[in-house]
């Protein structure tokens, strides 16, 4: 009789949203997870404490390329063999949603003016989905200048010698590039689609119009992919062949590199001995928009069954408790979007400064077009700005092109979550 009941209530739970606080006798759930190294060392130690606190849930960690996590977590869920808790990147946000394939957060907890306490309105409201909380972003992060200090001390720059333009960094650049020997002034090999998209937001662009109309067919990215095929092929402070601007600047041969912030975390644990500091971006005016801003998405809640729907929603309030963001922001390299965490003092000196200074309202934008657009129209993205950057195709002809397959895939692309904002949705955001 007592099971009967028990299962009773659980299916009513369930019914009402997740709740988490019934207990929960020996559950064994499953995890994928990302494969980032900084983050998986630190689950790693903190589930231990996860496990102490919580003795009747077993916790099983898969690691999953966020590749492989793209294309396999749908069908498994769906199948009923996925996993009961998923990282997922905010870029297949989107067809998870769209699939019914995420569980709610429990929402005693999750109510939308406690979301709005602790991250604020812009997050309450844009993550509240249908009377919803399905996932909330653990962070944010933003493209900047990483430096070396110690390379720019040969050339009589220092921490202080942050460039407000790109004028001002390409000069500093040549100075210190010795290509001959393995010197990149700037490094940015790999890191080509990202300059584009910065630039192109500095410049006015935007890559959709709405929810409906991606606009490629610009002028401000017909500059953005001149100004970054300049970088090599005008200024030559870097090389197409040479290692990628991550391993060159971490393995300290380079004295500054463009890449998005996350980078801090991998510089912590996999180049320890290098030393490095991080600026902001510089503009062609010397005045924001500094580019683009994006948010971390996130832990998920996928299980199928009632008992693990519970035991993955005491692993989740764990995840999301401060205690354990406050380190994982620091191993991936992101502003936590707590604001109680925002105000310590880690995110308020180098290499986060440069970070949280970007963040503050009109500084960058985000219209949700590159984290939650299509897959499908990212990969379509970066054909173009290969085939420019990389192999020097022809700029209008590739842009008209793209733009034509573009549209095309853009009819099959569905959001009614209402994630991507576009140029118009931005700025009407922006008016309020």
């Amino acid at each position: 009789m007592r099971r009967k009941v028990v299962k009773t209530l659980l299916m009513a739970a369930v019914g009402l949203g997740i709740t988490c606080s019934m207990a929960v006798a020996e559950t064994k759930i499953s995890v994928w997870w990302t494969t980032r190294e900084p983050v998986v060392k630190y689950l790693n130690r903190e589930l231990y404490f996860f496990e102490k606190t919580h003795p009747d849930i077993k916790v099983e960690i898969q690691l999953v390329p966020e590749a492989t996590m793209a294309e396999e977590l749908l069908p498994a869920i769906t199948t009923g063999t996925g996993p009961d808790l998923a990282y997922i990147d905010e870029s297949f946000l989107s067809p998870l949603l769209n699939a019914q394939a995420l569980r709610a957060l429990p929402p005693d907890i999750y109510t939308r003016e406690k979301v709005k306490e602790i991250y604020g309105e812009a997050i309450a409201d844009l993550f509240f989905m249908k009377g919803k909380y399905y996932i909330l972003p653990y962070g944010n992060m933003t493209s900047v200048i990483f430096y070396n200090p110690e390379i720019l001390k040969k050339y009589g720059y220092g921490s202080w010698s942050a460039p407000k333009t790109w004028d001002e960094l390409l000069s500093m650049a040549q100075k210190m590039t010795d290509l001959e020997n393995g010197q990149p002034g700037f490094a940015i090999n790999g890191k080509h689609p990202f300059i584009v998209d910065a630039v192109m937001y500095q410049k006015g662009g935007f890559f959709y119009k709405n929810n409906k109309e991606i606009t490629l067919d610009t002028q401000p990215l017909r500059e953005a992919l001149q100004f970054t095929r300049d970088l090599y092929d005008k200024y030559r402070i870097d090389t197409r062949e040479g290692l990628s601007a991550m391993e060159a600047f971490g393995s300290g041969k380079a004295p500054l590199m463009f890449s998005w912030s996350w980078f801090i975390g991998y510089m912590d644990r996999i180049y320890p001995e290098t030393p490095y500091g991080t600026w902001m971006l510089p503009t062609f005016t010397g005045k924001p928009p500094y580019g683009r801003f994006g948010y971390n998405l996130g832990y998920a809640i996928t299980a199928i069954d009632p008992v693990k729907i519970m035991a993955a929603g005491e692993l989740y309030k764990f995840l999301m408790s401060p205690d354990f963001q406050y380190g994982f922001a620091i191993a991936r390299g992101c502003i936590p979007t707590q604001l109680e965490l925002r105000r310590k003092l880690k995110f308020r000196s180098d290499p986060f400064t440069s970070v949280i200074t970007a963040l503050q309202p009109g500084n960058t934008i985000n219209a949700g077009e590159i984290d939650f657009s299509s897959p499908i129209l990212g990969d379509i993205m970066n054909v173009m700005f290969n085939a420019v950057v990389l192999e020097d195709r022809p700029i209008e002809e590739t842009v008209t092109e793209t733009q034509k397959e573009a549209s095309e895939a853009m009819k099959r692309f569905r959001d009614p979550w209402n994630l991507l904002w576009g140029k118009e949705g931005w700025e009407q955001r922006m008016m309020k």
